[in-house]
């Protein structure tokens, strides 16, 4: 189950925008913030449901600046940064936490 999960037609919203002369550098820009805002407290809220502790998630998630990828898509980032008492990322902690280590992810 991941952290966090959305389900809507991307496609169809930039047509919207397109269609309304809407969706330039600013609107893609503005977009991609809020959505990381929003994903960012939808895994705060994940963390806080899990059976394991992942409190440490919600203090720990950084939203990048929006960027453009080399074919002049915009993306933007949200990641869980830092290292543990152990020296260990995070990210990776979070990951094997939420996945209970299946071998279908992977030994780690």
């Amino acid at each position: 189950m991941p952290l966090a999960q959305f389900d809507f037609d991307l496609n169809e919203i930039m047509q919207a925008l397109q269609k309304a002369d809407l969706f330039d550098e600013e609107a893609q820009t503005r977009l991609l913030e809020a959505g990381a805002k929003h994903v960012s407290s939808a895994i705060s809220d994940e963390a806080k449901k899990a059976t394991y502790n992942l409190k440490f998630v919600s203090d720990k998630l950084k939203t990048n600046k929006v960027k453009k990828d080399k074919n002049g898509e915009y993306y933007i980032t949200v990641t869980i940064r830092g290292k543990n008492e152990r020296g260990e990322r995070l990210a990776a902690v979070a990951f094997v936490l939420k996945r209970k280590k299946k071998k279908e992810y992977g030994l780690i």
